[in-house]
């Protein structure tokens, strides 16, 4: 079996477990509030373009139409299973399967297209996280901006166990960006300090986090999980914005008009 194909029945196995859990996930949610809030409000016509890296189970795009029911909206996932889900829940968008971790080309549809590259959680998980941001840099137009988020902080066993090759500080994220040919116009943390307080409470479960997130796609999720979710949905609302000492860290940067 290929390391492609290895990889690709990896996900497929995990998007099995967790496609639920990941849209009910406050930390998701987090994130996707994160990423709407850097779209251009301006751009809320036709002219609002957002290609998603990564897109899993497609619940970003889901919130995009919704925020933007104008915009143009395309997905990219290495799992079919997910890409497959995707498609269920954005109809007439364009998603496709693609390995961003290798060599890649993007269809004629895609190439110089988007507006924004949203890339979420992914990076970490890459051999090669500089080829996904070179595949990403070359769909979107010139000044189109990439969204990033990534995990900073410690691993959990639950991070490895979904194959995280490596967390993030700012300043290798903001090298990776510029060794690409980015502009970076912000690098942060954000989430200070319930979002940490939330990787504390992951870190200590330890491998029972694996099973606390994937009895969500059961109709009877745990009561712990179902707590936790609770508590930290609302806590999250109280996350200093002043304060860049989150865990969670997050990108955006320019590409070059050219």
């Amino acid at each position: 079996m290929s390391a492609t194909a290895k990889t690709t029945e990896n996900w497929d196995h995990l998007w099995s477990q967790f496609h639920v859990g990941v849209a009910l996930s406050p930390a998701h949610a987090l994130r996707r509030k994160w990423i709407l809030e850097q779209l251009d409000r301006g751009d809320a016509n036709d002219s609002l373009r957002v290609i998603d890296a990564g897109c899993g189970p497609g619940d970003l795009l889901v919130e995009v139409r919704r925020e933007f029911p104008k915009a143009a909206i395309a997905g990219l996932e290495l799992s079919p299973l997910a890409a497959g889900i995707a498609r269920r829940k954005n109809p007439g968008a364009t998603v496709l399967v693609a390995n961003l971790d290798q060599v890649w080309t993007p269809p004629a549809q895609l190439r110089k297209w988007a507006t924004y590259a949203v890339c979420s959680e992914t990076l970490e998980n890459c051999a090669d996280p500089d080829a996904v941001v070179r595949n990403l840099s070359a769909t979107l137009k010139p000044g189109g901006r990439l969204l990033i988020t990534v995990p900073g902080g410690p691993m959990t066993a639950y991070d490895r166990y979904l194959g995280q090759m490596r967390h993030y500080t700012v300043a290798s994220l903001r090298e990776l960006l510029t060794a690409n040919g980015f502009e970076v116009e912000r690098v942060n943390g954000i989430g200070f300090p319930f979002f940490n307080l939330y990787r504390l409470v992951v870190l200590m479960r330890g491998r029972k986090m694996i099973g606390d997130a994937s009895s969500f796609q059961s109709s009877h999720p745990s009561r712990l999980a179902r707590l936790a979710s609770f508590f930290f949905r609302h806590a999250f609302k109280m996350n200093l914005a002043s304060v860049d000492h989150g865990w969670q860290l997050v990108a955006v940067a320019r590409k070059a008009r050219k």
